[in-house]
């Protein structure tokens, strides 16, 4: 059975996506799905040393842009010290896939936690794309830090008035989802708690000027809503 495409990941595709035997195999249409990319980019070759470098019982964030700006004192605060940030902006989760093959296997079975935030870049996949490079990566994900307690945030909503690929985002949030329970990943959900205060607002303060980025306040409630996790797992 192959995934037919479509144009982006569609809420009402995500029965057939998951049953899609194609995702597991990495396949969609016919062709192969990459689930593990190289970047290319300074940063990249830097975060592969660190990841490469990681102290013992350290503390591992994963993702894009979003996990990058995060105040780094803030996430230590709730996650403790050392604390290793390996986020890229723009990073798609092949990307960052690659970045989980950096690791040190050694120096990976003593780390405590890690922080994963990805997706936002890859909502232009098709829904069995989707899937099959999410799965692919919480499965990675759970086998290197094999000892680690795993926390994945899902991804809000972004745009003017937060209205941006709104099918696109349930789905892929879906797929984060189940992804995540296969693996024994708490799910963390950031999205319903952003968009309770955001959603059809021209403006709102948990948010920059580019409906991108979270602002301080923000990162306060992704703070809050993580520690609310952490407390019940």
């Amino acid at each position: 059975m192959l995934c037919s495409r479509s144009n982006g990941i569609r809420a009402s595709a995500i029965a057939l996506t998951f049953s899609c035997a194609s995702a597991m195999a990495s396949e969609c249409d016919g062709h192969p799905v990459q689930t593990v990319e190289f970047r290319g980019r300074p940063m990249t070759v830097r975060i592969g040393n660190m990841a490469r470098a990681l102290p013992e019982n350290s503390v591992v964030v994963l993702g894009d842009s979003i996990v990058a700006r995060w105040p780094k004192p803030q996430l230590a605060g709730v996650l403790g010290d050392p604390i290793v940030v390996l986020a890229n902006g723009g990073d798609r989760i092949e990307n960052t896939n690659w970045t989980l093959t950096q690791v040190d296997q050694s120096k990976a079975r003593t780390v405590r936690r890690v922080v994963s935030e990805v997706g936002t870049a890859n909502l232009t996949d098709t829904g069995c794309e989707f899937v099959a490079r999410t799965r692919a990566y919480f499965q990675n994900l759970r086998r290197v830090f094999s000892n680690a307690k795993i926390y994945a945030l899902n991804i809000y909503q972004k745009g003017l008035g937060g209205r941006a690929r709104v099918e696109q985002v349930r789905a892929a949030n879906e797929a984060i989802r189940s992804a995540a329970a296969d693996n024994n990943i708490a799910y963390v959900d950031i999205h319903d708690p952003l968009e309770n205060k955001c959603v059809g607002q021209e403006s709102c303060a948990l948010l920059e000027a580019n409906r991108v980025h979270p602002s301080q306040a923000g990162y306060d409630l992704f703070t809050a809503v993580l520690q609310d996790a952490m407390r019940r797992r």
